[in-house]
């Protein structure tokens, strides 16, 4: 791969663009700049896909003790978007027909404990991949095995019916991801592995990053400003807390390359293996509706995001719950604004798409910011592509 190096920039900020650098705006550049400034940032990276052509933003370190730059194979934890590659499989298994949006999860998970109290027989594949199952944001951190999980429902009690009310739960998506495992027979690591990240070439992402990878792992920061400690397959494998109990959840690693392909394959790009779109076409289907945004199987969708651009921008994030009722026919709206958030210890992530518009933006950081930042930031730069 070859890079253009801006020496000046490099000494200030250690900032290199690649591929078409003449896309790439000063103004776009300043306020990435001020915007790590302000927040502490050690090293973020931006991918930018608009009208079939790529620009790419990497800024700072990857590692602030060693001065390492951010590059394109920087490895950054995306966390919580690993939630749309789950449900790209769960689409994918949808459109084959082996799985049903309104099958109950106990159908694949007999093991849970169902009662009247936890309501768990009644809560949907799509109630888990539309976080409107009731279920917690997360559990306890003792809870780190599917027994101590089991244990933990029959005390549980579900105080809002399935269906009615929206509220984000790494819980959801973690059954979700217990159930693809039972109804293929495969860990959901094989899973992302043969579905997704191989088909589309993504080689430097993964739950476990192997040795040969190792020197390209950003180092995390805490909000703080102290290392975090890296999230790698042992901890997935062998959870010391319920943190990690839920790898369906939050355990990828990826790098601005990798990033840039998948953001490709979320607009359906040409070379997007078929099956791989018509899923991703799926999970950006609009399912349920609440009062401030729509939702989708893991991703959340903003319907008119051009004719509200300053509100959707300066829109505080609100972690419920809301009001949920689900469509009565889903519908897949191109126009809408399409994102998720990813946070680790160390680590956020954003992605945002406009289908119709054929652009996308990948943003990753390297140090633990409030949502209210990192959102505010991603939207500046997802709907200011035109």
């Amino acid at each position: 791969m070859n890079f253009r190096f801006s020496i000046k920039a490099l000494a200030l900020l250690v900032f290199i663009t690649v591929f078409n650098p003449a896309l790439a705006s000063d103004e776009v550049r300043d306020k990435l700049s001020a915007w790590m400034k302000r927040n502490g940032i050690p090293g973020a990276a931006v991918e930018v896909y608009a009208d079939g052509k790529r620009t790419s933003y990497y800024l700072g370190y990857a590692d602030k003790d060693n001065k390492t730059p951010v590059k394109e194979n920087t490895i950054f934890e995306i966390a919580s978007i690993t939630k749309v590659f789950t449900t790209v499989l769960l689409a994918d298994q949808l459109i084959k027909g082996l799985m049903k949006l309104d099958d109950p999860v106990t159908q694949y998970i007999s093991d849970l404990p169902a009662s009247s109290k936890n309501k768990l027989d009644q809560i949907t594949l799509e109630n888990l991949a539309t976080h409107t199952s009731g279920l917690p944001f997360n559990v306890p951190r003792p809870v780190n095995s599917k027994q101590k999980l089991f244990s933990f429902f029959t005390r549980w009690k579900n105080l809002n019916p399935p269906g009615t009310k929206w509220l984000y739960s790494n819980v959801n998506m973690g059954l979700l991801g217990f159930s693809l495992e039972k109804a293929t027979h495969k860990s959901i690591y094989e899973l992302y592995d043969e579905r997704i990240l191989r088909p589309l070439g993504m080689h430097s992402s993964g739950a476990m990053i192997p040795k040969s990878l190792e020197q390209y792992y950003a180092q995390g920061y805490k909000m703080d400003g102290s290392p975090a400690p890296r999230r790698n397959m042992k901890e997935w494998m062998s959870p010391p807390n319920s943190d990690w109990i839920f790898p369906a959840t939050g355990s990828l690693k990826s790098s601005p390359h990798d990033m840039f392909i998948f953001l490709k394959a979320t607009l359906r790009a040409p070379g997007t293996p078929q099956y791989i779109a018509d899923a991703m076409k799926v999970a950006q289907t609009t399912y349920v509706q609440t009062p401030r945004f729509n939702q989708g199987l893991a991703w959340m969708i903003h319907p008119d995001p051009d004719k509200n651009k300053s509100k959707l921008i300066g829109m505080k994030p609100k972690a419920g719950p809301y009001p949920a009722s689900a469509y009565d026919t889903a519908v897949f709206n191109g126009n809408a604004l399409m994102e998720k958030t990813g946070a680790s210890g160390g680590f956020r992530a954003y992605i945002g798409v406009i289908p119709n518009q054929n652009t996308g933006v990948v943003l990753m950081v390297n140090r633990y910011i409030t949502s209210a930042e990192l959102i505010k930031m991603g939207r500046e730069l997802a709907l200011n592509q035109k």
